[in-house]
C-alpha cells in the first residue's frame, strides 16, 4: 500500500541520515592518531656543550590541553644533535585525531646559580673558558612555545622534529654579569622550527676550502667559522640580523674525510644556500658587515631525498 511505501521511504531516510552523521562524527576526530616529537640542532660557535633540561611537553588541541610530565628530566646536549641526529621528546603518543594549535616544551633554566641548563664555553676571545648558567626568560611559566599548528590524522603517525637553531638563540649581552663571581649571563631566546620529518628532505655535500682563497676571503686559521646558511627562495645571502632575508637554518662544515656539511629536516621547496668562513663573527643582534658569503646556489629539496651540492672554486 501507499502507506507502507511511505513508511519504508521514511526508514530509509532515517537510516541514511544516521549513517551521514556517523561519518561526520568520524571526521571530527573520534578516532586516534600518533604523535612522535624529536629535537635537533643547528650549532653555535665557541661552545663545547649547550645543555637544556626538559621536564615535559604541553600540547594544545581544539578539544583541550594535554600535559605530559617526565618521570625525571631529560638532559640534552643540543650541540650533539647535528647533521641529522635528533633526540626523542615524545615516543609515539596516542592523541585524538584533529587539529592542534601549539606545543610548549617545559624546561628548567630559571633559578640563579643552578646549573640545570648550561653552556660550556671554549676558545672564546672575550669570555673565559668555563661552564655558565643558561637562562630562559619566563621559562618556568611559559617554557619554549612553538605557535605552529598541525593535524593528527586517524591511524597515522605524525613525526615532528623541532629544529633548535642555537646560532640565533644563544645571546650573551656584553658586560652583563650575575653573582659574586661576576659570571657572564647567557640567555636562550630560541628560534624554533617545526618540521614534519615524514615529508622533509636534506641537503649535503663537500666543501673545497680553496673556494675561500679564490674569492679572497679573510678566514680564521682554526676554521671554526666554516658554515653553510639556508634561505627560502632565490635571495642574496645576508647575515643574521632579524631582517629579511634571514636564514631558515645553518649548519657547521665539519672535517670528516674532507670538509662536509648536512642541512637536515628541510621542508620541500626551493632554497638558496651559501658558504661563509666567518660564521663565528655573526652576531644576531647586529647587522655585521664582516660576515661575507661565497658560492651561493639555488637548490631544490624534495620529500625523502638528499639534494647534493658541492662548494668548489
Amino acid at each position: 500500500s501507499s502507506v507502507n511505501k511511505k513508511l519504508q521511504i521514511g526508514w530509509v531516510l532515517i537510516l541514511a541520515l544516521a549513517l551521514l552523521l556517523g561519518a561526520c562524527g568520524g571526521e571530527a576526530g573520534n578516532g586516534t592518531g600518533t604523535l612522535a616529537l624529536s629535537i635537533t640542532d643547528a650549532p653555535v660557535d665557541g661552545a663545547d656543550q649547550v645543555v637544556v633540561e626538559f621536564t615535559g611537553v604541553t600540547i594544545q588541541g581544539d578539544s583541550g590541553r594535554i600535559d605530559i610530565d617526565y618521570v625525571s628530566p631529560k638532559t640534552i646536549n643540543l650541540l650533539a644533535l647535528q647533521g641529522g641526529l635528533r633526540e626523542s621528546l615524545l615516543e609515539r603518543l596516542e592523541l585524538d585525531a584533529g587539529h592542534y594549535s601549539w606545543i610548549r616544551l617545559k624546561v628548567n633554566a630559571v633559578a640563579d646559580g643552578v646549573l640545570d641548563s648550561y653552556i660550556d664555553i671554549v676558545n672564546s676571545d672575550t669570555i673565559p673558558d668555563g661552564r655558565y648558567e643558561l637562562h630562559i626568560p619566563s621559562g618556568a611559566q611559559t617554557g619554549l612555545k612553538l605557535n605552529n599548528s598541525f593535524n593528527v590524522v586517524e591511524n597515522e603517525i605524525l613525526d615532528l622534529t623541532i629544529d633548535f637553531d642555537l646560532r640565533k638563540s644563544v645571546h650573551q649581552p656584553n658586560g652583563q654579569t650575575y653573582g659574586p663571581s661576576m659570571d657572564p649571563v647567557f640567555f636562550l631566546r630560541p628560534t624554533l622550527r617545526l618540521v614534519d620529518a615524514n615529508v622533509s628532505g636534506e641537503i649535503s655535500g663537500l666543501v673545497d676550502p680553496q673556494i675561500f682563497v679564490i674569492n679572497e676571503q679573510n678566514c680564521s686559521a682554526q676554521e671554526a667559522g666554516y658554515a653553510v646558511y639556508l634561505y627560502e627562495g632565490d635571495v642574496i645571502p645576508d647575515d643574521m640580523d632579524g631582517i629579511d632575508p634571514d636564514p631558515v637554518s645553518t649548519t657547521m662544515v665539519t672535517a670528516d674525510n674532507g670538509y662536509v656539511y648536512t642541512l637536515a629536516y628541510v621542508e620541500p621547496g626551493d632554497y638558496t644556500i651559501a658558504l661563509t668562513c666567518v660564521a663565528d663573527l655573526d652576531d644576531p643582534n647586529t647587522d655585521d658587515a664582516a660576515v661575507t658569503f661565497v658560492g651561493a646556489a639555488l637548490v631544490t629539496v624534495t620529500t625523502g631525498a638528499t639534494t647534493t651540492h658541492n662548494f668548489s672554486p
